[in-house]
């Protein structure tokens, strides 16, 4: 459990999920920008998820890792929620 090899590997892959989200955003940057609530709430989230990832690096706070962790989860899914009700009530990505 406290090898210096695995002590941070969950910590890692955690990080990847942003490293992997803010990839995929930049390809699809174009089609994102059309999605301005998206925009705003997904910039609201990275802070927050970056927090968090900090914490959990850092074994310090727990319980503010924990809610860093759930508010930046609820913000990604209401953005997304965001652009598929957009993309429902528009009938595609417009401003």
């Amino acid at each position: 459990p406290d090898h210096p090899v695995t002590d941070h590997l969950d910590d890692l892959i955690v990080a990847s999920y942003g490293v992997a989200a803010m990839a995929l955003a930049y390809v699809h940057r174009a089609y994102l920008a059309s999605f301005r609530w998206t925009l705003v709430i997904l910039a609201a989230a990275f802070p927050l998820f970056a927090a968090m990832v900090v914490l959990d690096f850092r074994h310090d706070w727990k319980s503010a890792e924990d809610a860093l962790k759930v508010v930046a989860g609820t913000l990604i899914f209401v953005g997304f929620l965001a652009a598929w009700l957009e993309t429902t009530t528009t009938g595609g990505g417009g401003r």
